[in-house]
């Protein structure tokens, strides 16, 4: 890429300049420049000034022995995008914004890549959500490594005794964990096929799992732990302003934290103390009440705690570049705070976001609220997913209890 033919220093200057205006923090940029400075030395040291891209490869390749057709670690992957905000001067200065160079992605091995994102091109065409191509995608990359710890140079040189191997990885693993990751390969063998990879579709040696969706005793705090929980947050700060309103959203209301990131000022009917919504998952349309202590707390982030940023979503990022959550943000808030809090997890329960929604179930079945109105409440689109909640009503389940006879202590006798 042209940089108009700036030395490196004039380079680094001017992309320093363009983070700062593009909303990134000072101590952000300053970040940057050790890699940036390191960069400059090594390309005096042999008589080079002006920057390209080829440069900044071989400098990544000699001085971190990062090279393309290796999977680079979490630091190279640093080094790596820090050295691409140099390559992408042109595009932050013209569209005055810095691609979100630092996201979690999956990066394939390179021998790999082309049928791999080919393959997730065709699924995105077909209509398949964003949220399911990017587990697909991290499906594909473990199926891919595994292929290239196993020395295979292409998916042309697959075999049925690879993919066995391949099955045998998954060993103690939890049946759904298992049965979508299978569902993925199964797909992804299937289009390799049709698209002449192979002269024999693989897709029928992928097994098929059993996965029951309600053979599980949903996850759920109590009210005692969600009120440490919310106890725990600091709001005199803005991130804490900010995970404040969202936690409450989640446990009082019961939203996933893809509907509370994707949250939008529209969605909230002031005048008529309400929140209305397409959820992400269902794409069913929800109506909830806004409660007083929930619209405060929006109202108290907004104000003293949001960032200034053109984005509609309520709920934004505090550091560059400013841009709407992920779901993965609230996640790692909640454990934040439940740390905090000192709430203490059992082995193998869950704990994630929607362990609240779980909760506020628990909650309005223990208030004798019916069965139809909780699933309207969370926004199910089958009662069914709603009856799953039964299982952990446990009041009710008491009264369902069946008398046992007595048991003689000394001779086992039972006396009907």
């Amino acid at each position: 890429m042209n940089h108009e033919n700036f030395n490196i220093s004039e380079l680094i200057d001017k992309v320093s300049s363009a983070l700062l205006s593009s909303g990134y923090k000072p101590i952000t940029v300053e970040s940057y420049r050790p890699t940036w400075n390191k960069l400059r030395i090594y390309m005096m040291e042999r008589d080079s000034y002006i920057y390209s891209k080829a440069i900044g490869e071989e400098f990544l390749k000699n001085e971190f022995s990062i090279i393309s057709s290796k999977i680079p670690t979490k630091i190279q992957k640093r080094r790596i995008s820090v050295i691409k905000i140099l390559d992408d001067y042109e595009l932050i200065k013209r569209k005055n914004r810095v691609p979100d160079y630092f996201q979690n992605h999956h990066v394939y091995p390179k021998n790999f890549c082309n049928d791999c994102e080919n393959f997730i091109s065709h699924r995105r065409e077909f209509g398949v959500a964003e949220s399911t191509l990017f587990k697909e995608s991290y499906h594909l990359k473990r199926f891919c490594d595994f292929l290239n710890n196993e020395e295979t140079r292409s998916l042309k040189e697959l075999n049925p005794e690879l993919v066995r191997l391949f099955l045998c990885s998954f060993q103690g693993y939890a049946p759904s964990t298992i049965k979508r990751m299978l569902i993925t390969i199964r797909l992804f063998l299937n289009w390799l096929y049709k698209n002449n990879m192979f002269q024999i579709n693989y897709a029928y040696i992928i097994p098929a799992v059993k996965g029951y969706s309600k053979d599980k005793i949903p996850s759920a705090f109590t009210s005692k732990d969600i009120n440490r929980i919310l106890s725990s947050i600091d709001r005199g700060s803005p991130t804490g302003k900010r995970d404040y309103a969202m936690i409450l959203l989640a446990s009082y209301l019961g939203l996933r934290s893809s509907d509370i990131c994707n949250l939008t000022f529209s969605n909230i009917r002031w005048d008529l103390n309400m929140i209305e919504l397409i959820q992400e998952k269902t794409k069913k349309r929800v109506t909830l009440p806004l409660l007083g202590e929930i619209g405060n707390a929006i109202i108290d982030y907004t104000r003293f705690g949001r960032p200034q940023t053109s984005a509609d979503t309520v709920f934004v990022r505090h550091i560059a570049p400013i841009k709407p959550l992920s779901s993965s943000t609230l996640y790692y808030a909640l454990n934040k705070y439940m740390s905090i809090a000192r709430i203490t997890i059992p082995p193998g329960k869950r704990h994630g976001v929607h362990s609240l929604r779980h909760s506020l179930a628990s909650s309005l079945l223990e208030g004798n609220i019916p069965i139809p109105i909780i699933s309207k409440v969370l926004g199910h689109t089958d009662m069914e997913s709603t009856s799953v909640y039964l299982k952990i009503d446990v009041i009710q389940l008491k009264k369902c209890a069946l008398p046992v006879a007595h048991v003689d202590k000394w001779r086992g006798e039972c006396n009907e």
